[in-house]
């Protein structure tokens, strides 16, 4: 079969296209609105259409969910590259991942099942895998306790945030600030 760059461009912009309508749903309705119908509405298609691409609704959930980590992905390396120096990416990174969080709180919560159910056990690992390694890269031997006692602050104050308890935005912060500082100095000692 030859390749045809028409066609492959076509179908990756109406993947994208059924992506960001159901996150789109998602965001307005919660993820239980979320149908292959009203998907196909929003972009103007049948919903066999939308069946094309993913075969039942929790494909597209985990499609949205692995979506979300190329997304974070994407902000972690860009806060990386914004500094040479360790301490500062990290700072820069973990304030990213917390920036991530506050944007798209509908699409964190679906990409860590956090009040919601997610068909693929593996989706929380494999964000996790990926988060991991791009802090490691500026780490290097990743120290594991300080790392992941750093790591489940940071997620469990934006998992409190998410879920509706409402802690103030000024203790939020000040808990975020203290938890980061003292992670990249234990991290890191320049």
């Amino acid at each position: 079969m030859k390749f045809n760059k028409r066609t492959f461009l076509h179908r990756n912009s109406v993947y994208c296209d059924i992506l960001k309508a159901a996150l789109k749903i998602g965001k307005r309705s919660g993820w239980s609105s979320v149908s292959m119908r009203k998907i196909a509405e929003a972009i103007g298609y049948t919903p066999p259409v939308i069946y094309e691409y993913f075969v039942n609704k929790a494909a597209l959930l985990l499609g949205l969910a692995q979506y979300g980590i190329v997304i974070l992905s994407g902000e972690l390396m860009r806060a990386r590259s914004a500094s040479a120096v360790p301490r500062q990416q990290l700072l820069l990174m973990c304030r990213a991942y917390w920036d991530f969080a506050s944007a798209e709180p509908e699409l964190y919560r679906l990409m860590f099942g956090i009040g919601t159910t997610c068909s693929d056990p593996n989706v929380l690992e494999k964000a996790s895998t990926k988060i991991d390694s791009l802090f490691s890269e500026v780490i290097g031997c990743l120290p594991l306790g300080p790392y992941y006692k750093c790591w489940s602050v940071l997620h469990g104050l934006i998992a409190i945030k998410l879920i509706g308890k409402s802690l103030p935005q000024k203790i939020s912060e000040q808990i975020f600030a203290e938890a980061i500082s003292d992670f990249t100095n234990v991290l890191v000692k320049n």
